[in-house]
């Protein structure tokens, strides 16, 4: 199901090709060795695995292209994302809305944990920079970056998850 404007919605076991315009990625310094190697910007093919994942926009966002699972934000809510990923040495960076009412989620790399992003926050906050660093990709081929919303901070009145594109690039 092609998704061609933001307000569109995915429920479980879509599996989609978004059609949004890319965004610039300001925080990774092109020209320093820190050249982002893959840009999810839901251009990408990705899966809905469980709840209802929205693209939309939000103007307060620098990158004003969200994906967030604003439907549902339940327990366990859970996206992919497939992409061809060389072997090697990555770092992964993302914008997002922090808020009372959101999440933990937690990133998976294939079958490896490598890392989680608290978008937990007593006030609404918008481009907050979340940076996981120094995680490996065994050998080349296609990879599948999982986000799930598996907890929350104890203060958070919910599980929602919005965030914009995703930039990894080889820390070597």
């Amino acid at each position: 199901m092609p998704i061609t404007q933001p307000g569109a919605s995915l429920a479980d076991g879509d599996v989609t090709t978004a059609k949004i315009a890319a965004a610039a990625v300001t925080d990774v310094k092109i020209g320093t060795g820190l050249r982002p190697t893959i840009l999810l910007n839901f251009n990408n093919i990705f899966a809905v695995i469980a709840g209802t994942w929205t693209l939309s926009k939000d103007t307060n966002m620098n990158d004003e292209t969200l994906i967030s699972n604003a439907t549902t934000h339940t327990l366990n809510d859970e996206i992919n994302f497939k992409f061809f990923l060389p072997a090697g040495n990555y770092n992964l960076q993302f914008h997002g809305i922090k808020s009372s009412d959101s999440g933990i989620g937690t990133f998976t790399l294939d079958a490896t944990e490598i890392g989680t992003a608290d978008m937990y926050n007593a006030t609404g906050t918008y481009n907050n920079k979340f940076t996981i660093s120094n995680f490996a990709q065994a050998t080349s081929g296609m990879a599948t970056l999982k986000i799930k919303l598996a907890t929350k901070n104890a203060s958070s009145s919910d599980y929602y998850f919005r965030l914009t594109t995703i930039a990894i690039w080889s820390n070597t």
